[in-house]
């Protein structure tokens, strides 16, 4: 096989660069042709995947979520978006491997990765502004987490996942509460005192955030989540239950299933897709049943 792998070098304090030699050590074995894209030197991995998608049988993601969503969003945008896509996580996050099988370096030995069947999966289609189109594999946020992001990726990230906790807490005081219009499946909905919005194909956000803890990945549906109304002491004390992954109801949060969103109106200026800020208002989400093929150990 011919296998094109990505990897991120500053991904987990540089984890990535150490299970880059286990992953090439154990793939090699098996006389594959390996092609290693460095997304430090090459910042455009995502037009290459695009242009050379054709070349390889499986692409391999070593690094976060991040890294992932431009490898995805790279084979979506070629010519052969059938390519298969495996995952080894290294980042801070990993909310991505949280929903879907991820590979540790050592579990790619002894033909486990060559005998491993693609599994369809759901992506979302996120239509902007712009009339850009991008793709999400795990989350898309409107308001509090997409603003908890970017104020996480400005601190130290030897903190790991306390990054997400002390973003989030920098973006909720104050509170930036705003007004939500939106279509779900052709019914129109409207929010006041909104604090976030996401959109889920995955389970959790920000480091093991099970903001949508019964979301699967397979069944062609969204699980949306909307914040609003907020006691923001009352909220915080939830955040046990939230990293827990148990599913529970709390008067703030509204919980609903669809397979297409438009966005008729929304007041607040952040917006992310997989930890990928946008610089424009996404506008429709709509499932893609069965989109990706993944590549997981069984």
């Amino acid at each position: 096989m011919h296998i094109g792998i990505v990897f991120n070098p500053g991904s987990g304090v540089r984890a990535a660069r150490g299970a880059l030699g286990e992953v090439t050590s154990a793939i090699a074995s098996h006389n594959h042709t390996l092609e290693v894209f460095d997304r430090a030197v090459q910042p455009d991995f995502e037009r290459v995947i695009s242009a050379h998608a054709h070349e390889f049988d499986r692409v391999v993601v070593i690094g976060g979520d991040g890294t992932l969503n431009g490898v995805v969003n790279g084979v979506m945008a070629s010519e052969h978006p059938e390519i298969p896509v495996a995952f080894v996580p290294t980042g801070r996050g990993k909310d991505t491997a949280r929903s879907l099988r991820s590979w540790k370096p050592q579990q790619l030995t002894g033909g486990a990765f060559e005998a491993a069947a693609p599994i369809a999966t759901d992506l979302i289609r996120v239509e902007l502004a712009s009339a850009k189109r991008r793709y999400c594999m795990n989350v898309a946020n409107i308001g509090l987490a997409a603003h908890a992001a970017v104020l996480a990726n400005g601190l130290p990230r030897w903190l790991g996942t306390g990054s997400y906790i002390g973003g989030a807490v920098r973006a909720i005081v104050p509170p930036r509460a705003f007004t939500l219009e939106v279509a779900i499946d052709g019914e129109d909905i409207s929010v006041d005192n909104a604090l976030l919005l996401s959109v889920c194909n995955g389970r959790s956000f920000g480091g093991g955030v099970y903001i949508a803890p019964e979301a699967d990945t397979r069944d062609g549906l969204f699980d949306i989540v909307i914040a609003h109304n907020a006691n923001l002491g009352d909220l915080a004390l939830q955040l046990p239950k939230l990293k827990s992954g148990t599913p529970f109801e709390h008067d703030a949060l509204k919980r609903l299933r669809g397979c297409d969103i438009i966005v008729r109106a929304v007041a607040s200026p952040w917006y992310d897709i997989d930890g990928e800020q946008l610089a424009s208002q996404p506008v429709r989400f709509t499932v893609m049943p069965g989109a990706l093929n993944w590549i997981g150990p069984a």
